[in-house]
């Protein structure tokens, strides 16, 4: 997970502002447990279009990285967890 987290942070570093890259960086995070990082990815991906198909679950996981133990955050996921993710 390491190398994919840089990998995206890479390319975020250029300024891609694309949801679905900025999710799958959320998604990297929580496996990693690093709950700031996954809710600041999450709510980015927001900002970058509030509609995509992964804005209702970055909404849910951006709440969840912020205000509950990270482990049940990571339960919580629609895919059922950060494993299938």
């Amino acid at each position: 997970h390491d190398e994919a987290r840089a990998a995206i942070d890479k390319a975020l570093a250029v300024g891609i502002r694309d949801a679905a890259m900025l999710y799958r960086a959320g998604m990297i995070a929580m496996r990693q447990a690093d709950a700031a990082a996954a809710a600041n990815y999450f709510e980015r991906s927001l900002a970058a279009d509030p509609v995509s198909e992964y804005a209702d679950a970055a909404r849910r996981l951006a709440a969840q990285a912020r205000g509950e133990p990270f482990e049940r955050a990571a339960k919580a996921l629609p895919c059922g967890s950060a494993a299938r993710c």
